[in-house]
């Protein structure tokens, strides 16, 4: 079985942009929970990150 650089650098990215939502999502909910971020609607942002 053959394996291709492109193959292998696609999942990297795959995996690098799931680590960068969650920690995106946690940035968020610390920020919310300190008073921050009072007018954003974070349930918006959350269906925007999944859907990147």
């Amino acid at each position: 079985m053959e394996t291709t650089n492109d193959q292998f650098d696609v999942d990297i990215q795959d995996l690098q942009l799931y680590q960068m939502k969650m920690e995106l999502m946690e940035f968020l909910s610390k920020m919310k929970s300190n008073g921050f971020l009072e007018s954003v609607e974070f349930r918006d942002i959350s269906i925007e990150i999944e859907q990147i």
